[in-house]
């Protein structure tokens, strides 16, 4: 069944004058933040209002669950404007998830959509390097926002947006109108881009992909960008690509720290489960210095662990001897470890894992690579993208520390 759209919030007099305000104030911020520095990009941000595009959203309740702010409640209408205009992510879409048995059943609720924070949203757009002829694919409509901002920078013939939600881009495309845009917007698998509207000169990912779809590959022009969020389980950042004559593409990552959801196939999300846990050999315990809380506290270190551990997941949990925190790893074998976040009185972590791959060690030997390359910063890394393999680089390609990426819809290769 269709859901109705979400129209834009109808404001009274005052409520117009405290959003113009909200805008200048947000606006002022950003441009203090070096993100508005760009005279072309300035004027976008002044023509585009978040709040016609952001009508309601979720915020966390004080129980764990979710509460609906809904612009077109009178009583939560100041909250909603003040939210909207604060430099921060707000959650659009959620869908209710049951979990299988083996995961302790239930439900719960997992984010589907958002309107990125503002100051990252320019931060990208920006980073685009766009021309005043540029066409641009945006992957994500989600809001509509990122898209509001491309058509009144380069006009709505030269803006193309999909997202795999159908609410979502009818909603965007409606809010769009009223504020007199109407770039082509489409309801679409992302990772197979548009091809009947491309090539495209910029393609920008306002979510998460493993390795890059060769879809976007082939639509972009050569000399093009493509720039997206790129992650393994537990880590990862933005990556910015130049489309080459040979028809690669190759680039390096950025420092903004950025976490997108999922790009997703199809409007179920995914269920959260672990692998299921080697039983059948013995666990081992012993004891490590890595301190275990680098993979929740340095997201370089996690990266570079993920390099090394494809397809792992990570977990905070309990030791039930105990009862102190610990850090668990899992991966798509069965192997697994459990490292204590409680050092010992000797300068110690306790390790305890399983399975054919030793998981510990292997962070333990990217440690002291980490520590051998001086624990190096984003912009040292970088992602070469051709049509057979894709991996990522250290300082430059041909640099031994390389690490290939699993194709789209391949398992993650095994590194040892």
């Amino acid at each position: 069944m269709t859901q109705p759209v979400i129209r834009p919030v109808a404001l009274t007099g005052a409520e117009q004058v405290l959003a113009g305000g909200l805008h200048a104030a947000l606006g002022r911020q950003l441009a203090a933040q070096g993100e508005l520095a760009d005279r072309a990009w300035r004027a976008a941000f002044d023509r585009i209002p978040r709040h016609v595009l952001v009508p309601r959203f979720y915020e966390p309740d004080q129980v764990g669950g979710w509460r609906l702010i809904d612009g077109g409640d009178p009583a939560q209408r100041e909250h909603w404007l003040r939210s909207v205009y604060r430099d921060q992510t707000l959650v659009i879409a959620l869908a209710e998830v049951p979990l299988p048995e083996e995961a302790g059943g239930g439900v719960f609720w997992q984010w589907t959509s958002s309107s990125t924070q503002p100051s990252l949203v320019l931060s990208m757009l920006r980073r685009l390097d766009v021309a005043d002829d540029s066409r641009v694919l945006e992957i994500g409509t989600g809001s509509g926002y990122n898209a509001g901002l491309l058509c009144a920078r380069l006009g709505d013939r030269q803006v193309v947006t999909i997202d795999i939600e159908p609410v979502l881009t009818d909603a965007a495309a409606h809010r769009l109108a009223t504020l007199g845009h109407t770039p082509t917007v489409r309801t679409a698998d992302g990772s197979l881009g548009l091809p009947d509207h491309a090539p495209y000169d910029r393609i920008i990912a306002t979510c998460a992909v493993r390795a890059i779809p060769p879809a976007w590959l082939e639509q972009t022009t050569t000399g093009g960008v493509i720039l997206t969020d790129l992650r393994g389980r537990i880590g990862g950042t933005l990556v910015k690509l130049h489309k080459q004559l040979d028809g690669t593409a190759t680039g390096k990552f950025l420092p903004d720290p950025a976490s997108f959801m999922w790009l997703r196939h199809q409007p179920a999300p995914d269920t959260p489960v672990d692998p299921i846990l080697d039983q059948a050999s013995q666990p081992t315990t012993r004891t490590t210095t890595v301190n275990p809380g680098l993979l929740l506290n340095d997201p370089r270190f996690t990266f570079l662990a993920q390099l090394h551990l494809p397809g792992a997941r990570l977990t905070q949990t309990t030791r039930p001897e105990d009862n102190t925190p610990a850090i668990r790893i899992t991966l798509p074998d069965g192997s697994w470890s459990e490292t204590s976040r409680t050092r010992s009185d000797n300068g110690r972590y306790d390790v305890t894992e399983a399975g054919p791959q030793p998981v510990w060690a292997v962070i333990e030997d990217c440690h002291d690579l980490w520590l051998s390359l001086g624990k190096p910063p984003w912009h040292r890394f970088g992602l070469t993208v051709t049509p057979q393999a894709q991996h990522v680089w250290f300082d430059h390609p041909e640099n031994p520390h390389t690490w290939e990426l699993p194709q789209p819809g391949q398992p993650a290769p095994t590194h040892t």
